[in-house]
């Protein structure tokens, strides 16, 4: 008996796409890739980059209440004075370093005697800033100054490079410009939080 010749889906199947459908099914996935890849690949850096700063605040959070329970906490008390307690393998005070600065800025900063960089052992970098606390209430604090990638990129866009800022109170609370407290009050002045004045990268202060 003679089979009937069978068409349409299956004779199509077993044909196979066309060279011109598989060339444009290729395009779409290589146009998807380039449109989801760069931002997923960011992400990850960022959250990287982002639990690698909250090491760091646990760290000074840590070097913070050991110098207050060996009593050496004052008013006087300066970011530079929590060096004994930090664990770091570089020290610049002579003005070699550059840090990048804030977000929308392309300055930089210069580490110095009174504004000493301490190189950690992730590669990233502190600054310690002079301010003192210039008092013993819950506002006042000093300044830590922080570049998770170590780099200076002379550029003023927001991204990787950019410098966090964290504010450690004199009750041991830490915090960024963005959430600080109204007003936190250095031995340089009292500054009120600034919105959206972290950089991209940092995604907030784990307070797990």
């Amino acid at each position: 008996m003679l089979q009937k010749k069978r068409t349409g889906c299956l004779s199509r199947f077993r044909q196979g796409f066309s060279l011109t459908e598989l060339l444009i099914v290729l395009g779409l996935l290589g146009l998807f890739g380039a449109l989801t890849v760069p931002t997923l690949f960011f992400t990850r850096t960022s959250n990287d980059q982002s639990a690698q700063a909250n090491s760091v605040i646990k760290s000074l959070s840590f070097a913070y209440l050991t110098a207050k329970t060996n009593g050496l906490v004052d008013e006087n008390f300066r970011a530079v004075d929590l060096m004994p307690q930090l664990n770091y393998v570089n020290v610049d005070t002579g003005g070699v370093t550059q840090m990048e600065g804030y977000q929308f800025t392309d300055s930089e900063l210069t580490c110095s005697s009174t504004r000493p960089c301490l190189t950690l052992h992730d590669g990233s970098r502190l600054m310690l800033e002079s301010y003192s606390f210039n008092g013993t209430a819950n506002n006042n604090a000093i300044q830590v100054l922080y570049d998770v990638d170590a780099t200076y990129s002379g550029s003023s866009v927001d991204g990787p490079s950019k410098t966090v800022g964290f504010f450690i109170y004199y009750d041991g609370r830490i915090s960024t410009r963005d959430n600080c407290d109204n007003p936190t009050c250095t031995s340089a002045g009292c500054s009120s939080p600034v919105s959206d004045s972290d950089p991209v990268w940092f995604t907030g202060i784990d307070r797990d």
